[in-house]
């Protein structure tokens, strides 16, 4: 497996323990560990833009991934922690794991 196809598993995994904590209702761990996912996401993000620059056949769709953010941004200033865990897990962890079937 190649070094960046790592880094974004191990980022998804992280993050998928984080949505479990949100969906617990522990909203206070969920988000002191979220704050400090952000800095990991957004190297993950990096790391699959560069990807695509350098493979020509990877179909990331940056719109997509900036949505989903955008929509759990919102959520996260309504406070609504279920909807957060939703957007996280079904609109941009789902949507990764797909990319990862595509990435040496």
């Amino acid at each position: 497996m190649g070094q960046e196809k790592q880094l974004v598993v191990a980022t998804i995994n992280e993050l998928q323990e984080n949505v479990e904590l949100f969906y617990q209702q522990k909203t206070e761990e969920a988000l002191q560990q979220f704050d400090g996912i952000l800095a990991k996401l957004a190297t993950m993000i990096d790391v699959l833009f560069q990807y695509k620059t350098s493979h020509e056949g990877f179909s990331l769709d940056e719109e997509k991934i900036k949505g989903a953010l955008v929509e759990a941004m919102n959520a996260l200033e309504e406070r609504d922690m279920v909807l957060v865990a939703d957007i996280m897990q079904y609109d941009f962890v789902e949507y990764i794991e797909g990319l990862l079937g595509e990435m040496e």
